[in-house]
């Protein structure tokens, strides 16, 4: 299970481009402590929570799952590396859209909602293509 607060945190991290200290600890079990930059938080088709970063040991791209990072620490400073482009790419740095920011807003609370009761009121009532009502 992924720590909300671990989420939060790489959300936080990739919207200020602001660099994390990381152990991670790989499918084999190895530990490694990195200093990584993080651009991207996806989910697999498995469900898995991946953050792509650039990973200033190597300077090079990588990819990690979240629930394998055991701890994460905010860096001072600015990212410092250049990231790759990915194609189709959203820039999720700026919320200019007002609605975008408040439709963002409430969905968070409604998450915090079901994290703190393991469910929603209403959670049958979205499914993915159906409009976010205005409030």
């Amino acid at each position: 299970m992924i720590d909300r607060h671990m989420h939060a945190a790489v959300e936080a991290a990739i919207t200020q481009s602001a660099p994390l200290a990381i152990t991670y600890v790989s499918a084999l079990g190895e530990r490694t402590e990195r200093i990584v930059e993080p651009y991207d938080l996806t989910v697999t088709a498995a469900g898995n929570l991946i953050v792509r970063a650039m990973d200033r040991r190597s300077g090079a791209p990588r990819s990690f799952r979240l629930d394998r990072v055991e701890l994460l620490v905010p860096v001072p400073g600015p990212c410092l590396l250049t990231r790759p482009h990915m194609e189709g790419e959203v820039v999720r740095a700026h919320l200019d859209d007002a609605r975008a920011a408040a439709a963002l807003e409430r969905i968070r609370a409604e998450i915090e909602h079901m994290w703190s009761y393991g469910f929603c009121d209403d959670a049958m009532r979205w499914s993915p293509g159906d409009p976010i009502p205005a409030l």
